[in-house]
């Protein structure tokens, strides 16, 4: 999800996920999307607010296989 110029992404097996892990891990990384690449580093978000718009963002792109 875009919020601005920050992208918001999640594990699809959440701190299970070996991507996560190694993202959690480097904080760093490279993500490729619509033709673009661009260098990231990877954040926890605490803020309520934009996990809901995450969650809601989410949930309307993959309905029921959202959680």
């Amino acid at each position: 999800m875009r919020n601005g110029d920050d992208v918001y992404v999640r594990s699809w097996r959440g701190t299970a996920g070996t991507r996560w892990n190694t993202a959690h891990t480097h904080q760093t990384g490279c993500i490729s999307a619509g033709g673009a690449e661009a260098e990231v580093s990877f954040t926890p978000v605490d803020d309520a607010a934009i996990n809901d718009r995450v969650d809601a963002a989410y949930q309307a792109k993959y309905g029921r296989h959202s959680s």
